[in-house]
């Protein structure tokens, strides 16, 4: 985010939002110093943390905050002095003081049953405000949340900027409205372009808006070629148009896109008047990709998975959902041969589906496998060489051996 000081300068400005659950890892470590290291990776002016306190007692802060501050220069906006807590709620925001001026922090309580709630800080030069949330983890509770904060958004003269965890497996419509409600106005648009900053944005899909472009004639449209998607998906129609929208001067550029997996057009607004189409869909396509990574993954991995491709126990299923498609991913990578960007049932079927004798001696697990067309791959990335300790089986040796 980029915007505009008194004198007419530019200044960039960093935002990165990050769910650090507590601060745990795979490894079941809670090591708040893992999190510096990353948050000096990623370098913003301005982090808003989710699960940045424990869960019980005081709910004390999980970071150091000395090495923030020393070694990165961080602060955290205060919202309660007296409280051991980073935040509220696990909402925490950390920024450079260095940078930027805070003007005022405080809570914004959320309607919920659980306890749940959003932190702001206003900062200036620019005046700005950020506000760090966590949703719920029901859509009722999430829509009710999400109104909440665009009845604050609209009732405030600075732009606003709300970044965190919305806790949805799915860029789905509840999300993609933000883009185009209040919390992203035509007049915040247009605040973003007089200072210069270029911006991609959704458009809701009114009606009104469809119908006009189901009778645009077929020669109207023209396909371009995408990078970031498979190949069904690769070669979407699109169709530009330079139109006025309210409480935003001068023109503004639509793209108007199909073939892209979607019963209706999908809307794309920019100021970006004279950027290639293909890369600014390119850059839309990037999360319908995770989107569909994670659509895969829960539709293979979870047995009862649902048609809306949600994990519905989401604390429970959604940790061991990505270590399994993140351990498939890395299979296939150590493979290669094409596995790299193969599915995760794919890969299940080619490569992980396969009858095996089993051996287990005080010191060993043996798993050979029989013979199948594919093994020739798993012998050239060494599986046939690793010897790998269980710690939670008596620290037996895992082995795999080949017919």
């Amino acid at each position: 985010m980029t915007a505009s000081e008194p004198n007419a300068k530019t200044m960039s400005i960093r935002v990165a939002s990050y769910n650090i659950r507590e601060p745990v890892g795979l490894d079941w470590r809670r090591d708040g110093e893992r999190i510096v290291r990353v948050l000096a990776e990623i370098d913003s002016d301005i982090v808003v943390l989710q699960e940045a306190d424990r869960r019980l007692g005081t709910r004390p802060g999980v970071l150091p905050t000395k090495m923030l501050s020393d070694d990165l220069g961080y602060e955290f906006a205060d919202f309660d002095p007296e409280s051991p807590s980073h935040g509220w709620h696990g909402n925490a925001i950390l920024f450079r003081s260095s940078r930027f001026s805070l003007v005022r922090s405080r809570k914004i309580s959320l309607p919920t049953l659980e306890p749940r709630g959003a932190v702001s800080a206003v900062f200036e030069t620019p005046v700005f405000e950020i506000i760090g949330v966590h949703l719920g983890l029901t859509p009722g509770t999430r829509r009710k949340q999400l109104r909440a904060l665009a009845d604050h958004a609209a009732h405030v003269e600075r732009p606003v900027l709300i970044a965190g965890d919305f806790n949805s497996a799915l860029a789905n419509e509840q999300i993609e409205g933000l883009s185009d409600s209040r919390l992203t106005t035509h007049a915040n648009l247009a605040w973003l372009d007089a200072m210069g900053i270029a911006f991609l944005t959704l458009r809701r899909r009114t009606a009104r808006t469809v119908a006009a472009l189901l009778v645009e004639p077929p020669e109207a449209w023209r396909r371009i070629t995408l990078t970031n998607v498979g190949r069904i998906y690769r070669n979407p129609r699109i169709l530009e148009r330079r139109l006025r929208i309210r409480d935003y001067p001068g023109e503004i550029r639509q793209i108007a896109v199909t073939d892209l997996g979607y019963e209706k057009p999908t809307l794309l607004l920019s100021n970006q008047m004279d950027e290639p189409a293909s890369r600014l869909v390119d850059r839309y396509a990037r999360r319908m990709v995770i989107k569909n990574t994670i659509a895969d993954a829960i539709d293979f991995f979870h047995m009862d998975a649902r048609s809306a491709a949600v994990p519905m126990r989401i604390d429970l299923d959604v940790q061991p959902t990505l270590m399994a498609s993140s351990l498939y991913r890395l299979l296939g990578i150590r493979v290669g041969q094409g596995f790299e960007v193969a599915k995760a049932r794919t890969i299940f079927r080619k490569l992980v589906n396969a009858s095996a004798a089993d051996r287990i001696t005080e010191g060993e697990i043996i798993f050979t496998l029989g013979r199948r067309a594919n093994n020739p791959l798993l012998l050239a990335a060494r599986y046939g060489e690793i010897a790998q300790p269980i710690p939670w089986l008596g620290n037996r040796t895992l082995r795999t051996r080949f017919f």
